[in-house]
């Protein structure tokens, strides 16, 4: 979810959106994951990305409460259960996002020290995972291992029940 699409799709403003996700984020409904960037200004000004606390709300506001393998977001969904494993796992001050503006991302980024961590991309199946794809992030953040987790695993991933 991002605050110009909702705005968009509510016909809402985007100030109503932010005041809307900013009391359901005091509730402890959503948690709002911040870029990863090295220029601070940057990181100020680029968008959050909304992750749900509970996905049984998430599913209860989407309507949709049938089979992992028959979703069109099961993708999402995986994705919203490893942001709140790994929010339990690190403290959130550590957990990032890496987007451009060309849209490249990397789903999740972990800073364990100063210039060093992890980095994960999240993918159903890791038959799609490339890692080719990210070679902009690797070459930019050299120090930050970056490791596929899928529901779908082969050898080239960590299997999401392993988290």
């Amino acid at each position: 979810m991002n605050k110009n699409e909702l705005s968009n799709t509510f016909g809402i403003h985007q100030n109503t959106v932010l005041k809307y996700l900013a009391v359901l984020q005091k509730c402890f409904y959503v948690d709002m994951l911040p870029p990863f960037f090295q220029n601070i200004r940057k990181e100020i000004t680029k968008m959050p990305k909304v992750y749900f606390a509970d996905l049984g709300i998430r599913n209860k506001v989407l309507n949709r409460f049938y089979p992992l393998h028959d979703r069109e977001d099961k993708g999402q969904l995986l994705e919203n259960y490893i942001y709140i494993r790994l929010a339990e796992l690190y403290d959130k001050e550590q957990l990032r996002y890496w987007r451009t503006t060309d849209k490249q991302e990397v789903d999740f980024v972990i800073t364990e020290s100063f210039g060093t961590g992890k980095a994960f991309e999240i993918k159903f199946s890791d038959i799609k995972f490339r890692e080719k794809s990210f070679q902009k992030f690797c070459t930019t953040y050299p120090d930050y291992i970056l490791s596929c987790i899928s529901y779908q695993s082969t050898d080239k991933s960590i299997p999401v029940l392993k988290l």
